[in-house]
């Protein structure tokens, strides 16, 4: 994730994409990714633990839950939520599908 969240197009991409409507599945330290690219402030995200501080110094809250959901952004702490988060993914792709 350290090297990804310093290549410039990655973040011009993932910004873009997600300025356009596209909806953003993160899990982990991919939350690192989304700082990055300026998509967590004013945002309730999630992440490791040990990222915490990066989320709130970030403008983002931090919430300690299995997945969290804010707009087009879903986040989990950790693989062991995957169940629950990719059916909170696919829930979103279809709503936001639904929409256009």
């Amino acid at each position: 994730m350290e090297y990804l969240r310093q290549d410039e197009q990655m973040l011009l991409y993932l910004f873009g994409y997600h300025g356009i409507g596209g909806v953003i599945g993160s899990i982990c330290h991919g939350t690192q990714l989304l700082i990055s690219a300026g998509l967590v402030k004013w945002k309730k995200v999630s992440g490791y633990y040990s990222i915490k501080d990066d989320i709130i110094n970030a403008g983002g809250e931090f919430v300690d839950a299995p997945f969290v959901t804010d707009g087009r952004i879903i986040c989990s702490p950790h693989y062991r939520f995957l169940g629950q988060w990719m059916r909170e993914v696919i829930r979103v792709v279809k709503e936001n599908h639904d929409r256009s």
